[in-house]
């Protein structure tokens, strides 16, 4: 189960979502606003993307994918 915490400074100075988001696509996974949980990330195309968001702007949007059976959802799986 995901713990919550409070909007730190970082959630609450974002007033606008850029319009290039990277997408994660999780598998059997539900996440919350402000909710803490693990990701097991197994693609490297998605470690990357983790990674560059990391050095980035720390901004990503999970998507959570219909069928979990697809190894490497392309956009319209999602």
């Amino acid at each position: 189960m995901p713990n919550f915490m409070q909007p730190d400074e970082q959630t609450t100075r974002l007033t606008t979502i850029p319009s290039d988001l990277p997408i994660l696509p999780l598998r059997s996974t539900l996440a919350y606003p402000f909710s803490v949980m693990p990701l097991a990330i197994g693609i490297q195309r998605s470690m990357r993307l983790i990674e560059e968001a990391l050095q980035g702007d720390r901004l990503l949007g999970l998507l959570g994918m219909p069928d979990s059976t697809v190894e490497e959802p392309m956009p319209g799986q999602m």
